[in-house]
């Protein structure tokens, strides 16, 4: 669900799960809802004030510009697009953090000073407490609100129901805040 206000620079967006009494058994290993922007606008990405890095395009991840390492998501840029990030790793599992700590994260275009910014006011809708780790952004550029997630605990965190068990929960809100700079200026 999106929530726009007037005059606001951003829309709310959450999530309400509900079953039924009478259901089938289901499984539930990951909530998200997960913006792609613009690869040719947003270049920067934030995810905490010491976390902030210029980011390779997606292309760069695969063969012949990159070269898969010991798993699927971290990539070793053998000839990336941008010569500055050859001989880099880029790996999302990098740029996780614990659910305490994603308060804003986002992107930033350099070229057009724009930002698209998601910002959390609040972590007790997420799964396993404040310590566990989630996904913020990574290359896409891909910015991730995390509702729920089985990433780095494995299926001890998997949402069980049985048949005709009934629940209700709501995820979020997060807010996506966009925001610009007028250019030629140093902010």
């Amino acid at each position: 669900r999106f929530v726009m206000l007037r005059n606001s620079l951003g829309f709310y967006t959450y999530a309400i799960f509900e079953r039924l009494k009478g259901w089938p058994a289901v499984e539930l290993d990951n909530i998200r809802v997960a913006f792609r922007l613009n690869k040719e606008k947003f270049n920067y990405m934030a995810i905490a004030d010491d976390r902030q890095i210029y980011m390779p395009l997606p292309e760069d991840r695969f063969p012949p510009r990159g070269q898969t390492l010991g798993y699927p998501e971290a990539v070793c840029l053998i000839d990336p697009i941008e010569p500055r990030f050859k001989g880099e790793v880029d790996d999302k599992y990098e740029y996780s953090m614990e659910s305490k700590d994603i308060k804003v994260h986002g992107w930033i275009s350099a070229k057009e000073s724009v930002g698209f910014w998601q910002i959390t006011p609040s972590n007790e809708f997420r799964s396993a407490g404040p310590l566990k780790q989630f996904l913020s952004s990574h290359v896409g550029p891909t910015n991730l609100a995390i509702f729920h997630s089985t990433h780095y605990a494995g299926a001890d965190l998997i949402m069980r129901f049985n048949e005709g068990e009934a629940w209700k929960k709501v995820f979020g809100p997060v807010f996506v805040y966009l925001n610009s700079y007028p250019q030629g200026i140093d902010p």
